[in-house]
């Protein structure tokens, strides 16, 4: 398809325009031999003088049309770019806050299965075990939230709303490192023999559901329903509605 931008087009009109003024140049120095014909050739020169310059006039406008087009849509695809990396970065932050928060709760039920909700009796080796085990991952999952506080720190991932998400994080990182106080104070005295209640009481604010579900449970909820109408926009009234029966019921 024939563009009018191309490099021939305003040869074309320039051409154009030089013939219109050599006839109205011949027109003029003929014109005293009463000729019809010189004067109908200065004529014709005025009219393809004119095409000459409107042409001139609209291919320059045509292409500063097509110059802005062409910004537009490369300016377009630039923000288009830097958003799809953005969605990215945040989906990424997502699944990492809820695979944390996952792995909080794994540990949680994992102490609870073992009997150290009780606070009497003595630990026996397979108690033992499985609560360094456990202490240790939920150590890991504390620096997770440690280092997601760090990132939110340093960066405006979800906009305005990123300082709202740091600071539940925070709550929740912070709330987590005071349960492993148990483990760092106490760890090497928890071993086959020991008090239960020694262990127990150090687990108190992750094992006690109300405890839990104000210090990590609501805390993680805003930070997910944030990031939602980030990355998926506002959920419908029923969604909402089913989302808090789920968690009044204790299965999220």
């Amino acid at each position: 398809m024939y563009k009018a931008n191309r490099p021939l087009f305003p040869i074309m009109l320039l051409a154009t325009a030089g013939l219109g003024v050599a006839m109205v140049l011949l027109g003029v120095l003929m014109s005293e031999q009463r000729n019809d014909l010189w004067m109908e050739s200065a004529k014709v020169g005025i009219q393809l003088l004119a095409v000459g310059i409107v042409g001139g006039g609209l291919s320059a406008g045509w292409k500063t049309v097509e110059q802005k087009r062409s910004d537009r849509r490369k300016d377009f695809e630039l923000k288009l770019e830097n958003n799809r990396e953005v969605h990215e970065r945040q989906l990424a932050t997502f699944v990492q806050v809820v695979t944390a928060y996952n792995g909080v709760k794994s540990v949680r039920r994992t102490l609870k299965s073992i009997g150290l909700t009780s606070r009497t009796g003595t630990l026996d080796s397979w108690q033992v075990t499985n609560f360094h085990t456990q202490m240790s991952r939920l150590n890991e999952l504390q620096l997770v939230f440690e280092a997601m506080v760090r990132e939110f720190g340093e960066t405006d991932l979800f906009s305005s709303d990123t300082s709202a998400i740091l600071k539940e994080l925070s709550g929740i990182e912070r709330y987590l490192n005071k349960v492993l106080a148990v483990w760092e104070d106490h760890g090497a005295e928890i071993r086959e023999g020991s008090s239960l209640k020694m262990a127990a009481n150090g687990l108190t604010a992750l094992l006690d559901t109300s405890m839990f579900t104000e210090g990590v449970v609501q805390r993680r909820r805003r930070v997910t329903e944030t990031m939602h109408r980030h990355l998926f926009g506002i959920a419908s009234a029923a969604t909402l509605e089913e989302l808090a029966q789920l968690d009044a019921s204790g299965e999220l």
